[in-house]
């Protein structure tokens, strides 16, 4: 990508002038900076060179990707944020599961009982989140321990996940971390303790939860799918000219070796090999180590090249030409419909025949960038602000008591990372420094007059056409803040919600329950086929079929569900 843009020698003249006219000692940092790869690079990206036709395809997808999720609004992508890892987790877990035999998975539940004694008298409740019919004896008021012998092993990192939600929902505040739970019906003690049950059984099982989040963060957020460009990889080696089907054989399968060695290492990455189980564990995923694989990887690769199929030239060819990871794919269509309906010459009002997502409605207002925020936040409290308190206070010492006083100075100075200075500079960069014409959130509040949680636009806000713009961004719910009757707030759809049937086909919880406002509509009853992660949506009709997901495809959805609640008029006003 660096030299595609290199190749158009592109400059500022502000830089060029500056080049010449600077101090002699200043002239050779500003030529380095104004000729420089990654700064072409940046300049590539502000000018939009991604649009232009003569950019290979590879390059315009990358500079995309690398731009992609800026104006997501922020309830939306802290939950996609949180899902889509968990999902990929999920998946890894699945797998990881049919390594183990029911003699491995009952010995870590018993290990995990064993290192929690709080879990002996601890009862499941309602808001866990467990289908009471699916599970009968995970109802509310059943011992946990009995309820997590008839669950499937998948379902224990889903019940961590759950109450480990609970716990953060009740959390004290950051700024208050002194202050007493906001509920007082909240057993804190109890959640907590059937959280560690679930996930001390997790680990006595061999699998690292932590690794496989980590990962997993890389994987959704690609701006591919890993899958489908092996896929497109696979077809184009069996379509290269070779001389003999035999060498054609050879390529493809150099080819998949290469991918399972390199599984090996990312794979064995999520098995712990000092799990209490890992007697039953018998070569799950394939997982290899140690230097034998590196070299076949390598003799692989040099085997391929000599066949005339270029690995990493073949990658770049189909990243075009496949669909995206999971997150990336949600974040970019969010993108789409948030910043493709409001005309800006039009008064920002919404383009005819087409309308705001969910929760939203157009106006001029700078847009939210979370990620953006969260990345300079991550950079100024683990790098800037240590950098710059090590650097002054070391300065100062040296001039004053020479190289020896340094390391002491930097000890006293308190170089560890500050939260103040962090959360100045995102909030600085939480928003775009200039307004813009596109769909925008509007806000969870409480309505005084009906008592119930709505979301209210801001006094510049347009009408919108959608006539679901009244329900939450799918997968979110506007709700009280626990122990609160007067304050609403944006959260995800928990589990419980998820689950409720409402017809063939149709799961979730959507709109007034209570106050609290739902938008948990899902084809599966689970958090992963919530219509936010679907590509396609069904159709429904005479004809059946199915559509691309869209705004309008997820109304033909709601229209199926039966809201009829009398504070609609309210929350719409």
């Amino acid at each position: 990508l660096c030299r595609e843009v290199q190749a158009r020698r592109l400059q500022t003249p502000f830089l060029y002038l500056s080049s010449k006219m600077a101090p002699f000692r200043m002239r050779p940092l500003l030529q380095i900076l104004l000729f420089s790869a990654p700064f072409r690079c940046l300049l590539a990206v502000r000018q939009n060179i991604r649009d232009r036709e003569d950019l290979r395809p590879e390059a315009r997808l990358l500079l995309k990707s690398r731009s992609t999720a800026k104006t997501v609004p922020p309830a939306a992508y802290n939950f996609v944020h949180r899902v889509a890892p968990r999902q990929c987790q999920l998946m890894y877990f699945a797998e990881f599961a049919e390594g183990l035999d029911k003699e491995g998975f009952d010995e870590a539940l018993n290990i995990s009982y064993g290192k929690t004694p709080s879990a002996s008298a601890n009862f499941i409740e309602e808001d866990d989140g467990i289908d009471a019919e699916e599970w009968p004896a995970c109802k509310p008021g059943a011992l946990v321990i009995d309820c997590a012998r008839t669950l499937k092993p998948v379902m224990w990192l889903q019940q961590q996940w759950a109450l480990a939600d609970r716990l953060e929902l009740h959390a004290n505040a950051w700024y208050c971390p002194w202050c007493s739970t906001k509920n007082e019906n909240f057993n804190e003690t109890a959640v907590n303790a059937r959280r560690q049950l679930f996930s001390k059984a997790v680990s006595a099982a061999g699998f690292d939860a932590e690794a496989s989040e980590a990962m997993c963060e890389k994987d959704v957020a690609r701006p591919y799918d890993t899958l489908a460009i092996r896929e497109c990889m696979l077809m184009k080696a069996s379509q290269l000219h070779v001389n003999d089907s035999d060498r054609q054989a050879q390529l493809v399968g150099e080819l998949s070796s290469w991918w399972s060695y390199k599984d090996y290492g990312k794979r064995k990455q999520l098995v712990k090999s000092s799990g209490t189980t890992w007697k039953y564990i018998q070569d799950v995923f394939g997982a290899r180590s140690g230097s034998a694989f590196v070299w076949k990887r390598m003799f692989s690769k040099s085997v391929m090249s000599k066949l005339g199929f270029d690995y990493n030239t073949e990658k770049q060819n189909c990243m075009p030409l496949v669909t995206k990871a999971r997150e990336t794919e949600v974040m970019d269509r969010i993108t789409e419909e948030v910043t493709g309906v409001c005309d800006k010459d039009a008064g920002c009002e919404e383009t005819p025949h087409t309308y705001c997502p969910e929760g939203t409605a157009c106006d001029c207002q700078r847009p939210y960038t979370p990620k953006r925020a969260m990345t300079v936040f991550n950079t100024v409290f683990w790098v800037a602000s240590p950098l710059t308190v090590a650097v002054a206070a070391g300065g100062i010492a040296f001039a004053s008591g020479g190289a020896a006083a340094i390391a002491p100075a930097i000890w006293t100075a308190g170089w560890f990372p500050d939260y103040i200075p962090a959360i100045i500079a995102m909030a600085a960069t939480s928003r775009k420094w200039t307004a813009e014409c596109m769909c925008f959130e509007m806000g969870c509040k409480h309505d005084a007059d009906s008592g119930v949680c709505v979301l209210k636009r801001t006094d510049d806000m347009r009408n919108s056409s959608n006539p679901y713009s009244w329900l939450p961004g799918n997968g979110l719910k506007c709700a009280r803040m626990p122990g609160s009757e007067n304050s609403c707030e944006f959260r995800r759809c928990s589990d419980a919600d998820v689950q409720i049937r409402q017809g063939e086909g149709l799961y979730g919880r959507v709109g007034y329950v209570g106050a609290d406002l739902y938008n948990c509509a899902n084809l599966e009853g689970s958090v992963g086929s919530q219509l936010t992660f679907q590509s396609v949506l069904p159709a429904g009709g005479e004809h059946g079929g199915s559509a691309n997901n869209s705004a309008q495809a997820r109304k033909a959805i709601y229209d199926r569900f039966e809201i009829s609640d009398g504070r609609q008029s309210k929350a719409e006003s």
